[in-house]
């Protein structure tokens, strides 16, 4: 079929689907689709208009006889394929055919882990009027090793939210029961100090929050003031829409983060590990669940994930930015320091980049994404 080879041997084999006009060759394809594209490197799809015109029979079927249809099918089951998707003028993933957009149209077909293997790649824009450069383009994105991790763990306050103007979640509701501040830095203290367990210091809290009257309205109102960082809607969509797994590992309170990001954005999240509030009928607080994950526990539940899911360490990026999150070095996954507070950025032990001026959750895609040459 159509196959580029890098003249320095450095690309691979790499098949790309124009609109197939020799049925000879489509015959021959036909034949044996697996001998084209089982052992293919890169596929370059060039995206139109009418690129989707013939997946489906007019009675709303999928048409299996679909030449385009069975190219796809057929380099999707090649899992170390890459597709580089070149999008034409005409062509946008929100547009419709057949009454759906394209991407309902791949996530229909093939499901949604496969779909974004299209989806999410690197989209490359083609320019009638700047065909060589175009070219250019995929000539060095087939030069490029995709390094995309596989899963981002956020810590949650100073992390996804804003730099704790007022103090963190556990400070704004000792302040608002009525207690001094003081009162919970000595707590903190003493669990520091290894004076308390984390246990205890969540006994303690739950006894003066339960005599303060502590209720769900008072977390929903805290949460309705908090600000979240620039860009966290759509940089968590994005990255849920590319199949990225997604996490939260913090010592802040579950319902309080659920309710600062809003139940759209917290569903993109596998799990969201954190202290649980226990509300009775009348929405008082009854009890506090203290979280495994926090501390060194950070650490344990990344290595959970590393062991569940296969994956090697490296392919998991961690964002904190506190004291509390510097166990997770221990487990080998790249840590980015943002916003620092109370630890030290610069021990690259500890925290292998930081960025501290953070403003907009966009400025981590480099670390998710990244691009090497070969």
């Amino acid at each position: 079929m159509n196959y580029i080879v890098s003249k320095n041997g450095m690309v691979g084999k790499t098949y790309y689907s124009p609109t197939l006009t020799n049925p000879g060759e489509v015959k021959n394809f036909l034949l044996d689709p697996e001998k084209y594209l089982g052992n293919v490197e890169n596929f370059i799809a060039f995206l139109t208009k009418d690129f989707f015109e013939g997946f489906y029979n007019n009675d709303g079927t999928i048409n299996k006889d679909s030449v385009t249809l069975i190219e796809i099918n057929e380099a999707l089951k090649n899992t170390n394929l890459k597709f580089i998707p070149v999008i034409f003028p005409d062509f946008k993933w929100e547009d419709k055919t057949y009454g759906k957009t394209n991407k309902d149209i791949l996530i229909d077909i093939w499901g949604m882990d496969k779909a974004n293997r299209i989806i999410g790649s690197m989209p490359i824009p083609y320019v009638f009027q700047y065909k060589e450069q175009v070219f250019e383009c995929i000539y060095k994105e087939l030069n490029n090793v995709d390094t995309q991790k596989k899963v981002v763990v956020f810590d949650f306050d100073g992390t996804l939210t804003k730099p704790e103007l007022y103090g963190n979640t556990w400070e704004l509701l000792w302040i608002n029961l009525g207690y001094d501040i003081s009162e919970c830095e000595k707590y903190h203290r003493m669990f520091s100090n290894k004076e308390i367990t984390h246990d205890e210091w969540c006994e303690i809290t739950e006894k003066r929050f339960k005599e303060a009257k502590c209720n769900k309205n008072l977390l929903k109102q805290l949460a309705s003031k908090e600000e979240v960082i620039d860009d966290v809607e759509s940089v968590i969509l994005d990255l849920n829409s590319k199949g990225i797994l997604l996490y939260i590992l913090s010592g802040s309170i579950k319902q309080y983060i659920e309710f600062v990001l809003g139940s759209k954005i917290s569903k993109c999240f596998q799990d969201i590990k954190a202290n649980r509030f226990v509300f009775d009928d009348q929405g008082y607080l009854d009890g506090i669940i203290g979280t495994p994950y926090d501390f060194q526990g950070k650490a344990k539940f990344i290595s959970h994930i590393i062991e569940e899911k296969h994956i090697d360490p490296q392919e998991i990026l961690y964002v904190g930015n506190s004291f509390n999150d510097e166990f997770v070095y221990e487990t080998n996954v790249e840590t980015l320091c943002v916003n620092p507070l109370g630890t030290d950025f610069y021990n690259n032990k500890i925290w292998h980049n930081y960025i501290r001026k953070f403003t907009s959750l966009k400025e981590i895609l480099p670390f998710v994404f990244k691009k090497e040459e070969k």
